[in-house]
This record gives structure tokens, sequence and C-alpha cells, in this order.
């Protein structure tokens, strides 16, 4: 075993422990999507289907491939919400060794600077969230990095198709899988057709080219991932009658108001790009592409089309509201992989006089600042991981009060619904949309609470339907207040849902006040049916 080798082996070690450590630390920690996918496979297991609420065929998740994971864990024995904290942390650490074979594959070199994407994904504050919150993105990031690993190893090969197995395995897990096939499939076509040679400037040439370069291994590589995507399309539209998961079209901005979604997504990008240092990120990039040698430029450029295309996406898309920037974890580690070859470049070519002395010293030296930051955001953010943890326990312990006024089949009403509908067991009507077709496909945005770009009291955005709720009579009505009294309006509250539901003069004539109960830091208010 060379020096080098060793010296990885030791480093990834020690990262690995530091991010377990971490990751157990906070073990507790559980967002509360995770217990809506949960739900889902503990119906499916309890031959209920793949439902939410019983009878209602509504698919309210958007990870296929963990629910059916979950729901198959569950049916052999296992503890749903335990599995799926386990195995994300299982895969956090498998995919920091996917991490350094992508480097190694791009550097081509054994230098024990491969380990320095690692490092900074595991030291990066949403990675070892993404493990123990209880959802599929640490299994999306393992399908994805292994496809990535494999297409380029095709690519250099110019044969196989094993990478479109695992395209297609993210996008059963993520929608947005699809999205990374699809860039990779362009990429292909690219890349055979030659496009980036300018001695031949007709286009036709190009495609002539494309079509003779075109092989068995290219038609079995596309019809994999499409066949497989079609099918559950299919199968989506006939168990769900839906083409695309109500969920998405929950979180999704209807088209009048998409410029809301482009304002939330670029101060979500934005964000992001700061959180990373996307200047380092993009000297990091110039650096890398003028180590990389020339033959093999075209790697950096999937790299660089990756992820600028996907930025781009989420920035129309409009982000997402959990810490720690969860739909830019797929391409964390791309974004970070070009460290390597630059810190690579600038030792070998910049440095190459300096004494090897001084090269550890500046190394250590980014590695204590990097280390110093990544401390400084877990300290900074640790509160609010605290808090959700302490909010787990409040919606455990209070979903069993749920059972002295709802029977079997009942419904109530509260705008968190993963967690006290999985403890409960009850029905719940969804305020936000996700398990809700009707509140999904209407005008508008999901807007839930005060949003840092829009403001508090744009109710015309809210999707949430008062009129349509109160016609479903659910039995009770939950709303969390600011104020322990039983008089509430819209000052007691900064859930949208609730605000607009209190204002409306049907509530207080089909509702009464049974009891304020407390609720962490805040009260529960719960608002029971009358008879009449």
């Amino acid at each position: 075993m060379t020096k080098s080798r060793k010296k990885v082996i030791i480093l990834l070690s020690i990262i690995i422990v530091a991010l377990l450590c971490l990751e157990i630390y906070f073990f507790k920690y559980t967002i509360d999507d995770s217990y809506i996918s949960a739900k889902y496979a503990e119906n499916l297991v309890q031959g209920k289907g793949l439902v939410f609420n019983t009878g209602e065929r509504v698919e309210g998740y958007s990870d296929f491939m963990w629910v059916i994971y979950l729901a198959f864990m569950n049916g052999i024995g296992f503890n749903t919400l335990l599995v799926a904290k386990i195995t994300g942390m299982i895969f956090s650490v498998l995919n920091l060794i996917l991490i350094y074979l992508l480097t190694k594959q791009i550097t081509k070199t054994d230098s024990a600077i491969n380990i320095l994407p690692v490092f900074l994904t595991a030291s990066f504050f949403g990675y070892f969230i993404r493990a123990i919150e209880g959802l599929e993105m640490q299994l999306y990031l393992f399908f994805l990095l292994i496809a990535i690993i494999l297409f380029i190893r095709e690519i250099e090969q110019d044969k196989g198709y094993l990478s479109s197995v695992f395209f297609l395995l993210a996008a059963l897990t993520r929608i947005e899988g699809v999205f990374f096939f699809a860039i990779s499939l362009l990429f292909l076509i690219y890349h055979k057709a030659n496009f980036s040679d300018k001695r031949n400037t007709s286009i036709r040439n190009k495609w002539k080219i494309l079509f003779k370069k075109i092989s068995k291994h290219n038609i079995i590589w596309f019809l994999i991932t499409i066949i497989g995507v079609l099918s559950q399309f299919i199968w989506r539209l006939i168990y769900y009658g839906k083409l695309l998961p109500n969920s998405l079209t929950a979180k999704s901005c209807t088209i009048q108001y998409l410029y809301v979604s482009l304002l939330r997504g670029s101060y979500y990008t934005i964000t992001f790009l700061l959180a990373i240092n996307i200047i380092a990120v993009i000297l990091a990039v110039l650096f890398a592409y003028k180590f990389i040698r020339k033959e093999r430029i075209h790697i950096l450029h999937y790299i660089s089309i990756l992820c600028i295309t996907y930025i781009i996406l989420i920035s129309i898309q409009g982000g997402d509201w959990m810490i720690g920037f969860r739909y830019f974890t797929p391409i964390i580690p791309l974004l970070y992989i070009f460290s390597a070859p630059a810190a690579i470049y600038v030792y070998t070519i910049l440095f190459k006089d300096t004494r090897s002395i001084i090269k550890n010293i500046i190394f250590w030296i980014i590695i204590l600042l990097v280390l110093t930051l990544s401390a400084l955001t877990v300290f900074n953010n640790a509160h609010i991981l605290n808090e959700t943890i302490a909010s787990n326990n409040i919606y455990k312990d209070y979903s069993v009060k749920l059972k002295e006024y709802l029977q079997p089949g009942e419904y109530f009403l509260f705008y968190d619904i993963g967690a006290m509908s999985y403890y409960s067991g009850f029905n719940i009507i969804d305020s936000v949309g996700l398990v809700n077709p009707h509140i999904a496909s209407r005008p508008g945005c999901l807007v839930n609470s005060k949003d840092e770009i829009i403001g508090s009291k744009f109710y015309y955005l809210s999707k949430f339907d008062s009129n349509y709720v109160l016609d479903r009579k659910p039995k009770i009505i939950l709303i969390t207040s600011n104020k322990n009294s039983t008089i509430i309006n819209e000052s007691s509250t900064s859930v949208i849902s609730q605000q607009m539901l209190i204002s409306n003069p049907r509530f207080y004539n089909e509702y009464s006040i049974k009891s304020v109960d407390n609720f962490g830091k805040m009260y529960m208010l719960v608002f029971v049916r009358n008879k009449n």
C-alpha cells in the first residue's frame, strides 16, 4: 500500500467517524415530512394501499422508491422511522466513499488531495441533516453518484449501459432524477456528434456523425430509463389518476404566480451559493480546467453542465423550506469535486518550487478554516434542530389527546400533517394540499406562514380554501396560538391557513372552543364541530 493511499484511508476514516458522531448527537431530529412517507409505507403494509388517509388515493409523497423500501422493512418487522434514520446514516457514509471514487476518476491520480471534496461535503451543514431527518435524500444521492461514475466510464470507454439502471433508480426515488438523466442524454448526444469540434461547422454533418456513432449500448442505455420512467407514469395514472405527484402540484405555484417561484428560488439559490462560498468554487473550477488534460476536458464540461442547469431548475422551481438546502444536496459534492484538481494544480504548478512543509501548512490552514466555519454553522443552527426535536415530542404526546375527540374514520384539521396524523392514526384534512388534490390544484402558491420573500399578509397567494375545508366538516380543528386565551384573532397565529379560517364567518358559527392546551412555547386551541 502506497503512502498516499494510507493517508487517504486515515483521513477518510477520521471524516466518517466525525460525521457519524454528529449524526448520533442529533439523531432524534426528524422532519415532519418523513412521517408522511412513513405513514404511506405502513398503510401499504397494513393492506390499506399506498395512501395517507384511509380510502383516499392521493400521492402526497415525492419519494416512491423510499416509501417502497420503508414498507418492505416495516413488513419484515423493523420500526419504520428507525430504519429511515439508520439507512440515511449508512448511505451518508457510502456517499463519501463514492465522492472520493468520483474525484479520483476525474483527476486520474492517487493524490491524497482527492479526499478534499469528501471533507468539504461532509463539512457542509446540510449533509449530516439529510442523513438523520428520515427522508430519502442520501439514498437518492447514492443512486445519482453511482450513475454519474458509471456514465463517465461509459463515455470514456464508449461502451456499457449500467449507468442507466441507476439513473432510473434515482428517478424512481425523486422525480428530479429524470432531469439528471435528460441532461446526461443531451451531453451524450453532444459528445457523440462531436459538436465541440469547430473544424466542421455543418450541423447536418454533425447529425450524420451522431447517427453513425450510435451503438446498441446507447440504445439500451436510453430505453432502460425511458421504459422504467414511463411505466411509473402509467402506474401513477392508473392508481392515482394523475401523471404527476399531487405533492409536486401542491408545492408549485400556478402559472400566474410564477414570479413568486422565481423570487423564492432566486433568494434560495443566492443564499445557497453564499453558503458554499461561490467565489472559491468558481476559482476552483478555473484551476481545475487548467489541470485536466485537453482530451478529458469533456468530463469537467459534463459536471459543470449538471451543476449549472440544476441550479437554474431549482431557481425556477422556487426552492425549499427545509434547513440545510435540501434541494441542492445532489450537486453539493459535484461543486466541491472541482476543489481536488484545482488544489493539485496549485500544489504542482504554482507552488512547484515551494518547500513541502509550507504546502502542508497552507493545506492544514484551509482545513482548519473550513472546520471552524462548519462548526460555527452547526452551533448557530443547533437551536433549530433542538426545537424540531422538541416539537416532534409534543406532536407525539398531543396525538394521544386526539383520541378523546375522534373515532376511526373521522377527520381533523391541522397545518402540519406528518407527525400528528402518523402518531394518532386518524385521517387529516391537509391545509397545504400535499394529500388534498382540491387545495393542491387551486390557483396560488404554497404559503403557510410568514415568508422571507413575500411576507405574511398575501392571502391571495395561498391555495388554502376555508369554505372547502368547512364543507368537509372535520370533527375537530386544531389552531396554534401565541396567547393563552379562548379568543383568537389574526395576530394570534402566523399560520396563514389558520388566519384565513378564523376570518371566515362560518367558522365560529359551526365550531366551538373545547379547550386551550399547552403546546410547547405555543398554545393549542381545540375547536369541535357543533352538533347542529
